[in-house]
């Protein structure tokens, strides 16, 4: 008996990333995975963590629990031995406020632990036999995931169904504490819109979040995944042998480990690199460690914002931007404080919107450089990056101005930023801004009735790429994909590096050798 294809690891698909990296990319092939033979059913005794999230045992026993009582069913997908899940089972599933939030939704948690000897997977999710697990596992895959043309699912992932069985919401890769809490609040509300559960101050939503359906698997290869211990260990071996592009592949390679011995030799080869040229350079490889790489490296990153090669600092910004480290905010305001050119501060403005997404300093900063900076490019980077924080009046009233007064592109900015924020307050009142009669004082916030006018009126006399973004706007808030925003960002700020981390679909060419 053949198991599931595997899944996909929590790395992002960089379709033009090097052709020297893809090429010997350790990804396991569905054949390998599937041909492996199943170990003898095992009967699961107990449980890991008490103090973590209590998962039901199989997809029926869930699907069914989740119906009778009306109540929302939280899909949990993982792959044994990724780091981004194992860093979720330890550090988010026992999160206070997400353990608290799950007792009021049916939890089902699914793996690929049957095919091998990892008891602590079943255990954790709470699996009555190994047997059972595997047919959890395909009837999640079969019945809620999309599975590429080669048979792959992304893991992590997270699905949340209504009790009939509808999708409310979908993430694909990994999630935070704070990103699960959103999810969970906002799926409660959806299927009870009566309820009184309320999102805590630090819930924001995720960056790839779907509503109304699941990440469509399709029309890419798989992406790399990070070295096993055995690859790691090979690699580091006959680093110091290698040259040219056999060195800028390994090198790629360890890019994607959060081991700190590939984090050094990573940051070795960066810090000694050239700027640019044939093989391995400060480009090339900052551009694969903001595609692949975890949190650790924003440090090594950060550095080299302040290299006297404009391209070098580009590339560190939308390096960093695409990290989304918190602990890169002080730096990136120093640098945003300290950068001439504007081709690279708009940049490290947007950057600084993805690592200090939950400060308020972050956010104080960034509102300054909207309002009064210098350069256009730099302004409308800035609300751009406001649209990456986590959603709170201040930023809703600078938006609200910036779309009632400000030009087409700044405009279009807004717009763009209100629904990538993914605010429950602008999903609510975007579509109000075309109706005649009065507003929902509910759903009005901080925004008094002068601002409200100004903006319908702003909303019925849109043109150019602010009308453009308007109508993605208002299809994304209804449940579109967030993808649909790539082309408004790319365009609205100008971009010229793409940030396939946040966007599947982003495309620009790779670094020049030149």
């Amino acid at each position: 008996m053949s198991g599931p294809p595997p899944r996909r690891p929590d790395v992002i698909d960089h379709r033009l990333l090097l052709c020297s990296v893809l090429a010997v990319a350790a990804v396991a092939t569905p054949s390998s995975a599937v041909t492996a033979p199943l170990p003898p059913e095992r009967p699961v005794l107990t449980r890991l963590a008490a103090d973590a999230i209590v998962w039901d045992g199989t997809y029926d026993e869930a699907v069914e629990r989740a119906r009778s009582e009306s109540k929302v069913l939280m899909v949990a997908v993982h792959l044994v031995g990724e780091p981004a899940s194992a860093k979720m089972l330890k550090d988010v599933y026992t999160d206070d406020r997400v353990v608290e939030l799950s007792a009021s939704t049916v939890n089902l948690g699914t793996s690929n632990a049957y095919q091998g000897d990892d008891e602590a997977y079943l255990e954790y999710f709470g699996a009555p036999s190994r047997e059972a697990a595997r047919k959890t596992d395909i009837a999640v895959r079969e019945q809620v995931l999309k599975p590429d043309a080669d048979g792959f699912v992304i893991a992590p992932q997270h699905v949340f169904l209504g009790p009939d069985g509808a999708v409310l919401l979908s993430v694909p890769y990994a999630i935070t504490a704070a990103e699960l809490e959103w999810c969970l609040v906002e799926s409660l509300h959806r299927v009870d819109p009566e309820s009184k559960v309320k999102f805590g101050s630090r819930a924001r939503a995720p960056r790839r979040l779907v509503l109304d359906g699941v990440h469509d698997g399709g029309g890419g290869p798989a992406p790399v995944a990070p070295p096993d211990a055995a690859e790691l260990k090979k690699l580091l071996h006959e680093l110091d042998d290698l040259e040219g592009g056999e060195l800028m592949t390994a090198l790629g390679r360890l890019a994607a480990s959060d081991d700190r011995r590939a984090v050094k030799e990573v940051e070795k080869h960066l810090r000694n690199a050239r700027p640019q040229g044939e093989g391995v350079n400060k480009r090339k490889l900052l551009r694969v460690i903001g595609e692949v790489s975890p949190e650790e490296y924003w440090e090594m990153v950060s550095d080299e914002l302040a290299h006297k090669v404009l391209e070098v600092r580009n590339e560190a910004a939308v390096a960093l931007e695409q990290l989304g480290a918190a602990k890169a905010e002080s730096q990136l305001i120093k640098s945003l404080g300290r950068e001439k050119e504007p081709r690279v501060r708009k940049n490290i403005a947007r950057a600084l919107g993805a690592s200090g997404y939950d400060s308020a300093k972050a956010l104080r900063e960034l509102a300054r450089v909207a309002k009064k900076d210098d350069d256009s490019l730099v302004r409308v980077n800035a609300i751009l990056a406001i649209g990456r924080s986590t959603p709170n009046d201040d930023g809703r009233e600078l938006l609200a101005e910036t779309l009632a007064e400000g030009d087409e592109r700044e405009q279009a900015a807004a717009l763009i930023a209100m629904v990538w924020s993914r605010d429950p307050f602008w999903r609510e009142l975007l579509p109000q801004l075309l109706l005649e009669e009065p507003f929902d004082e509910e759903l009005t916030g901080p925004l008094d009735a002068d601002v409200l006018a100004a903006l319908r009126t702003a909303a019925r006399a849109l043109t150019g790429r602010a009308a453009t973004a308007w109508t993605t706007a208002l299809d994304v808030s209804a449940g579109g994909s967030i993808e649909a925003l790539a082309p408004h960002v790319t365009d609205i700020g100008g971009d010229t590096v793409p940030r396939r981390r946040l966007f599947a679909s982003a495309t620009a060419d790779a670094p020049s050798g030149d």
